[in-house]
Parts: C-alpha cells; structure tokens; sequence
C-alpha cells in the first residue's frame, strides 16, 4: 500500500509522513503557533465501573511525565462488546436519553479523568489521543523581532 507523505496547499509542500501515526509513545508531530514543538501520544487504559448504573465513578490517569504547557484532548474513542457485536463511540458520549455518560477531561497540571455511570461500559478499552507543547521547550521563532 502506498502512502502520502507530502501534500501541496497553495503551492507550498508540508511533509505530513508520521502525523497520522497513533502511538503510546510520544511523538514530536509539528510545530505549534508559538514556535515549540508539538507532540502527539495516544493513551490506552479502560473505563472505570460503576458499583450500579446512574451512579458516577471516575477514574484518575497521571499525566505529569508529560510536562505539558499547552494540552488538548485530540480524539477520545472507547471500544465495547455490547448487544451481540463490537461497538466504538467517540468521547463525550451520551445516550439519546441523557442517563448514560461517559466523559474525560483534563482535571489538573498531573491528572487526565474518565467518568462513567454505566456498568456495561466499566473495563471497555479507551484510547485518548492529546496534542501538547511542553515546558521544558524554548520556541524556534525569533522574539527579537
């Protein structure tokens, strides 16, 4: 299978090899509008269990190691087994009826957090992509300007 590792927009060729690879492991994928770099890793954990459903339980994944300035939450999906065949939802996911949840979110400088209040979804794979910037890099662009 071939792949696209430039693409030309009004004239001018980006080189996009790697940007859309999804990794657990960090990956430098840019440059971000102040000049750092931008990074790029892909989180796989599972989704916390309720004791009974409509009953909010959370789960709390640390993410200090990344030492991140600026962070967002790219793409969240969760993967479960459910009315006989595999079933992916994007995060925030609702039900229809609003009595389903399933949230995750940035809680502090160290903290990403996945709530539930559904018993059938606890332990269902979730994969959270983050694109961020760090604190220990210094921008490429010239301030001096």
């Amino acid at each position: 299978m071939a792949s696209i590792d430039k693409i030309r927009v009004n004239g001018t060729d980006y080189d996009i090899e790697g940007k859309n690879i999804y990794s657990t492991n960090e990956k430098q994928i840019g440059t971000w509008i102040d000049g750092k770099p931008l990074y790029k890793i892909t989180i796989q954990d599972t989704i916390p269990t309720p004791s009974t459903d409509r009953t909010v339980t959370s789960k709390t994944i640390n993410i200090s190691a990344l030492n991140w300035e600026y962070i967002n939450i790219e793409e969240a999906v969760f993967i479960f087994f459910g009315a006989n065949r595999w079933q992916s939802y994007s995060l925030p996911y609702s039900t229809s009826d609003n009595s389903y949840k399933v949230y995750t979110y940035i809680y502090s400088d160290s903290d990403l957090r996945i709530l539930n209040n559904r018993i059938d979804y606890g332990g269902a794979d979730v994969y959270i992509t983050l694109y961020y910037t760090k604190t220990t890099d210094v921008s490429e662009l010239d301030t001096s300007l």
